[in-house]
Order: C-alpha cells, then sequence, then structure tokens
C-alpha cells in the first residue's frame, strides 16, 4: 500500500480531507449497525415465534454483519468508500422494513391484525435509529436512501394494513395504542415527523458539508503558509481576502535574503543520501527557524540554499533591520551548529548570505495545478548575486547600499566598497558586518 487509495489520488487536498472525514464517519454508523443488528441476531433465538422467523432474522443478520465487517475492512483501506456506504444503508433499510413483515408472517399472519406491523415500537424505534447514524458522515446520499427507503417500507405497510380490509380504524386515542383498533392520524403522525426529520437531516449534512470544506480549507492553507511564513505572517495572511493574498500581483519594497552552503557539491562527494538528506534537514531547521523569527518569509528552497524575503505578504519599516538580524543570527547558530558537528567527528561547514532591498512584483504564479507565493524583479537577482560575491570578497554576509540605507542604526556595518554586479551595468557599493 502506498497510504492512498486510487480514489483518494484523484483528489485534491480539500477533497481527499473531507473524504478521510467522511470514512471516520461511516465506520463510526458501521460501528452502530453492528451493534443494532448484533443485537437481533442474539435476542432472536430468545424471542423468534417460529423456526421460519428465527431463519429469516438470521440470514438477514448474517448478511448485515458481514457486509458490515466487509465495509469497515475497505474502510481502513479506502477502497469502495461510497458504493459500500450506499449498500450500507440499502440494506439497513431492508432489513428494518422486512422485520416486522417476517413477525407477522411467523404467528399466522391473516389470523393477526395487521396493524400491529406498523404499531410495533421496535420497528419505528430501529427506521430512527438507521436515520440518524447514516447521518453521521454528512453525505446527504445516505440520509436520502434511508429516508426515501424507511418511508415506503412504511407506506407500504400502511398499504397493505387498509386494502387487507381486516384493519379496525377508530378515532379512539385508547383502542389505538391498547386495542386492535388503528387510528390513521396516528399512523401517519410518526411518518411525516420521521419524514421532516429526515429532510432536516439532509438539508443539515449539506450545510455542515460546505461548512466543513471551509474550515478544512483554511485549515490546509494555514499549515501550508505554516511551511512557508512565521506564525504572525501566516494568520495576516489568513486574515486578507483571499482574492488580495493569492491572485493579484503587486508591487512593494522587499527585503531579499539567499543564503548558500559553501562547496556543497564536494561536500556530499562522499555521503550516503540518507547522510545529505539529514543533514540538509537539520541545517534548514535552524534558519527556517531563524528566518521566522524575525518575521522572514521562506519563499523556496535552491538545493542547498534558501531564498527568503522580509516585507512579504505586507510590508513593514523593519524589513531591511530584520533580514540583517536574521543573518547575524543565522552566522550565530551556523557556530554553535558546528560546534555540536566537530564534537560528532564531522567536518565543518561555511555559508555565504547575500541581502538586497528594494522593489519587487509580489503574488501567486504558476499553472492552476501548482501555483507559488514568490516575489520577481530585479532586486532578486541582484540578491542573489550579492551572496555568490561572498565568496570573492571572502566575507560570510554582504549587503547592498539599499540595505544600509534601511537597516536601525544601532546595528554597525562595514564597507566592503563597489563591485560589479553580473547583469548590473552601475557599480555597487556593498556592505558587511
Amino acid at each position: 500500500m502506498n497510504g492512498k487509495s486510487n480514489e483518494e489520488s484523484r483528489m485534491n487536498g480539500i477533497e481527499a480531507e473531507i473524504f478521510n472525514r467522511e470514512i471516520s464517519s461511516l465506520k463510526v454508523a458501521v460501528i452502530f449497525r453492528l451493534i443494532g443488528w448484533g443485537y437481533l441476531a442474539g435476542i432472536e433465538p430468545i424471542s423468534a415465534k417460529s423456526l421460519m422467523e428465527l431463519a429469516f432474522v438470521e440470514i438477514l443478520m448474517f448478511f448485515g454483519i458481514m457486509i458490515s465487517v466487509m465495509s469497515l475492512f475497505f474502510f481502513v483501506r479506502k477502497m469502495h468508500v461510497r458504493p459500500l456506504g450506499i449498500a450500507g444503508s440499502i440494506l439497513d433499510v431492508i432489513i428494518v422494513t422486512l422485520q416486522p413483515v417476517i413477525w407477522y408472517f411467523s404467528v399466522g399472519g391473516v389470523a393477526v391484525n395487521p396493524a400491529f406491523m406498523l404499531k410495533g415500537p421496535l420497528y419505528q424505534t430501529f427506521l430512527w435509529l438507521i436515520l440518524g447514524y447514516n447521518s453521521f458522515a454528512l453525505q446527504p446520499v445516505y440520509i436520502i436512501i434511508v429516508l426515501i427507503g424507511g418511508s415506503l417500507g412504511y407506506i407500504a405497510h400502511f398499504a397493505y394494513l387498509v386494502f387487507s380490509h381486516r384493519a379496525e380504524f377508530t378515532t379512539s386515542y385508547i383502542a389505538h395504542n391498547l386495542g386492535g383498533g388503528v387510528d390513521i392520524s396516528s399512523v401517519l403522525q410518526p411518518l411525516i415527523a420521521y419524514i421532516a426529520i429526515g429532510v432536516g437531516f439532509v438539508i443539515f449534512s449539506m450545510r455542515m458539508k460546505g461548512t466543513i470544506y471551509t474550515a478544512v480549507r483554511n485549515e490546509m492553507t494555514s499549515n501550508q503558509l505554516s511551511r512557508f511564513f512565521s506564525p504572525k505572517v501566516r494568520d495576516a495572511i489568513m486574515s486578507l481576502n483571499e482574492q488580495d493574498a493569492s491572485e493579484k500581483g503587486k508591487l512593494q519594497d522587499v527585503a531579499v535574503m539567499f543564503t548558500d552552503i559553501r562547496n556543497f557539491t564536494k561536500y556530499c562527494e562522499d555521503k550516503s543520501p540518507d547522510e545529505i538528506v539529514s543533514f540538509l534537514k537539520a541545517y534548514q531547521s535552524i534558519m527556517v527557524e531563524i528566518i521566522f523569527k524575525y518575521n522572514g518569509t521562506l519563499d523556496k528552497f535552491v538545493g542547498d540554499g534558501i531564498m527568503a524575503t522580509f516585507g512579504t505578504p505586507s510590508t513593514s519599516e523593519d524589513d531591511a533591520s530584520n533580514a540583517v538580524k536574521a543573518a547575524i543570527e543565522m552566522s550565530s547558530s551556523l557556530k554553535n551548529f558546528n560546534i555540536e558537528r566537530t564534537n560528532a567527528g564531522l567536518a565543518k561547514i561555511a555559508i555565504g548570505i547575500g541581502i538586497h532591498f528594494g522593489q519587487v512584483v509580489v503574488g501567486t504564479i504558476g499553472s492552476a495545478n501548482r501555483l507559488e507565493y514568490t516575489v520577481i524583479g530585479d532586486t532578486v537577482n541582484i540578491a542573489s548575486r550579492l551572496e555568490a560575491a561572498t565568496k570573492e570578497l571572502k566575507r560570510e554576509i554582504v549587503f547592498s547600499q539599499e540595505v544600509r540605507d534601511h537597516i536601525a542604526e544601532d546595528i554597525k556595518t562595514v564597507l566592503l566598497g563597489s563591485i560589479e554586479i553580473r547583469g548590473h551595468g552601475i557599480p555597487m557599493q556593498v556592505y558587511s558586518l
């Protein structure tokens, strides 16, 4: 098993999550079904009025329990969920509808007043029970099957009662409840109530399904955003209008940071894939936590490199300062990380960090199947070039004059001079710490 059924793999993330919740609810319904049918199967040998009744009920219970167990088996594997859910609902209706008929014929048929088929409390109790637990999955199809099937079965019993010409119709409440008489209003009232409640369940399930869809979408969006944004920034995005947050591109001033591990290709030469992945996870976890600490946004991982932005989705006066402060803490944390590696007999690593501040286009780009919230523009290119320049300048952190102009006064900087930036015609003054 690969963890996903064919049904689930064809769905998008939200549909798959709702599908999983439907399965969980159906499992609960199956448990109730097993309890109900197990109860009937257990008491039937004691309460049966004839061998015919015992045989028919036990056979029905056997099929009911077998289908329920089989449903659980497939639900766990997320296979054939909807067909088995529908089959279970249909079987519920068949068993409940046949139960009074089997009892009626087992005690003599024409020798017994057929009114007791409808007046038996067990029949109506089980009708309400199956309507209730088939509502758990919040899928209208199961409720509609039980609602229509149960109503038609009840009407069929009533029709048999009328056309048998053996019913003793009365308007007396006492005669209906304590004798053999039948009060039509007392017979139809439970049916009307059953239909009304059933329709209410259908409407409620449809509305709840929409509510759950929205909640799951928001939950998944929040979880997805948590991978790239700090909690503060994530909450800000969630509070924005969805159209503004994901579809409209906009121009704004942002601090863009690139980091890269020095000589990573050589580092990987004698390492196994597991060692490389384990190392990157440990390293990236430390760096991303620092980025989030300073309200940065993880834009993407580029191999062993990291691209982050400060000032997305919304800007502040501290974006450039936050980027530089994050770089300082990254450098400090790297020293501690290297101490741990040295103690473990592993080689130290070095990184380069380049930062530039300027105008970018912020928005969601890509195809309908794969969207990415990112920034584009010359500012991004310059930040990448500054990171590459850390090798020649033999500095761990390098940032532009634009960054220097927007950081706090208490951050001490060192002017490194002017350098040529590939693709940028004018020499650029750069700084370090």
